[in-house]
């Protein structure tokens, strides 16, 4: 059965898939387009090369964020669209069907992780790097793919909820969060809103969303 499910994740995941892979290369060559000289002649400059590993670290971010929420979806987009009558006519509990769809889509999403580790370990052998600097490329990988399977717990979990239920809970934390900020407007100015108790809580170090914080360094020294 888990086959089954994994070969259907799949087919419908295989496109985000391509596009991880793809996205995968181009921000790697863009981390080292400096360095790519096929005369070799010319040295890189350090600090050029640190700054430009820091700042593409937010592109990786948004790249593992965007493969979360493509595998999230494709996870439930045909269970969605059929109301979810495929799940119903299986002989197994509801529970381990979507036990069985979070674990493939997990195992799809450690794909790009792999592919991101050998890409950025093939960068870093044949583009020449200096010598006090070093290609994470296995670490820089699992911090992608924590941060990846992070959002998509996250969006599974919403996803895989009925329309019904998900529309509820929306209205219901925007319904909070405006007569919340409407008390402390008008009822008691020294409120806290916690609109911005959210916001701190969000991007705390405790937060499910603290490998988005830092910044990530593919090469480092």
């Amino acid at each position: 059965m888990f086959r089954a499910i994994l070969w259907s994740q799949w087919k419908w995941s295989r496109g985000y898939l391509l596009f991880s892979a793809l996205a995968s290369v181009l921000l790697v060559i863009g981390v080292l387009r400096g360095q790519m000289s096929f005369d070799g002649a010319g040295e890189y400059l350090i600090p050029e090369l640190l700054n430009r590993s820091r700042s593409f670290g937010v592109f990786f971010q948004l790249h593992a964020a965007a493969v979360a929420l493509g595998l999230a979806l494709a996870t439930w987009n045909s269970d969605t669209r059929t109301q979810h009558v495929y799940a119903l006519l299986l002989p197994v509990a509801r529970a381990q069907y979507v036990t069985w769809r979070f674990a493939a889509g997990l195992f799809l999403l450690a794909l790009p992780a792999v592919f991101l580790a050998g890409v950025t370990a093939a960068g870093g052998w044949i583009v020449p790097i200096p010598n006090v600097l070093h290609v994470y490329s296995v670490g820089f990988a699992l911090r992608w793919f924590v941060a990846a399977a992070t959002v998509y717990a996250v969006l599974f979990a919403i996803v895989s909820a009925s329309p019904r239920i998900v529309k509820v809970l929306l209205y219901g934390m925007l319904l909070t969060l405006v007569l919340d900020l409407l008390y402390g407007a008008t009822m008691d100015h020294a409120h806290r809103p916690m609109l911005f108790s959210v916001i701190q809580w969000l991007f705390s170090p405790r937060s499910p969303y603290a490998p988005f914080l830092e910044g990530w360094m593919l090469i480092d020294v």
